[in-house]
């Protein structure tokens, strides 16, 4: 690997851990706002 190659699975590395991170902030607001809001009476009995 060249320092180009490292440059771009640093740069990759870089957007998917953003990615992944947004993604686990969505998941969790939205987990939080259904208990804070009682919308989680709706998914069950």
């Amino acid at each position: 690997m060249d320092m180009d190659d490292k440059r771009h699975f640093n740069y990759y590395l870089g957007i998917f851990s953003i990615s992944i991170a947004t993604l686990l902030l969505e998941v969790s607001f939205t987990r939080i706002f259904a208990v804070m809001f009682f919308n989680h009476y709706s998914f069950g009995w």
